[in-house]
């Protein structure tokens, strides 16, 4: 598998238990190997003319880019956001043992 088919994808939310909760079923449906929670992100945004400051928690998602439609269908249809962050960044190099096993443990 090149190394341009591993990615990270990385979404906010407005709690932890929501963030765990959508982490939890992205590994249980195959969708991630790996989801980090990093609690309390000060996020500071322009949200209907203006200037927003929030707590947030972000996930950084390990999977595959043959995920990344997916991935994009489920935070649509389980985030509780309006319109919520998403975005996919290219795994460039890694460790190979451990890009093996993010491809063993996704779907």
């Amino acid at each position: 598998m090149s190394k341009s088919s591993y990615i990270i994808a990385l979404s906010t939310f407005s709690t932890k238990k929501q963030a765990e909760k959508v982490s939890k079923t992205l590994i249980k449906e195959g969708l991630a190997a790996c989801v980090n929670i990093i609690d309390r992100v000060n996020s500071i945004y322009r949200w209907e003319d203006k200037i927003v400051s929030e707590k947030e928690i972000l996930i950084l998602i390990k999977t595959l880019s043959s995920n990344r439609e997916k991935i994009k269908k489920f935070i649509k249809n389980y985030h509780t956001y309006e319109n919520p962050e998403l975005i996919f960044i290219s795994i460039n190099d890694g460790l190979k043992k451990y890009l093996k096993w993010i491809e063993k443990e996704v779907k």
